[in-house]
């Protein structure tokens, strides 16, 4: 919530000329940031200000190892008990299988990864995935 009050006070005093900006949210547009920017309005009646969300899902840390970077899951998981970041890592996974074929094997090691596992079953009734079976097999680790 911090870096949303930065970039309210940048857009307020740091430009000056009217222009156009693009503000990219990564990897979602919550309400409570985007409330934030509505309610403090411009002084600027000219610059226009567009916000927009990034999906970022899976970065590939190796050949056989992705990672999906949200930093705050263990806080939102564990400690507020918000299940959107296992959503999150479901639906990317998703994606994943919806580019590579379903994955036959999913095994999970830890609470969050059964939960994971247990979206993606959920999940893939709802989607139409490709034939391939390019992955052989998934290991979901909590850490």
């Amino acid at each position: 919530m911090n870096l949303i009050h930065i970039i309210n006070y940048h857009l307020q005093t740091s430009i000056k000329d009217p222009r156009k900006v693009m503000i990219l949210m990564v990897p979602r547009i919550t309400k409570l940031c985007q409330t934030v920017l509505e309610e403090a309005k411009t002084p600027n009646p000219f610059k226009e200000v567009r916000i927009a969300a990034y999906h970022v899902d899976l970065l590939a840390l190796e050949t056989d190892l992705v990672s999906l970077e949200l930093d705050d899951t263990y806080r939102e998981f564990r400690l507020e008990s918000d299940p959107t970041p296992l959503y999150y890592t479901a639906k990317a996974l998703m994606k994943m299988q919806n580019l590579y074929g379903i994955i036959p094997h999913i095994r999970a090691k830890g609470f969050a990864s059964e939960q994971v596992a247990k979206m993606m079953l959920r999940m893939r009734k709802e989607y139409s995935t490709a034939g391939l079976e390019t992955i052989k097999q998934l290991i979901l680790i909590d850490r």
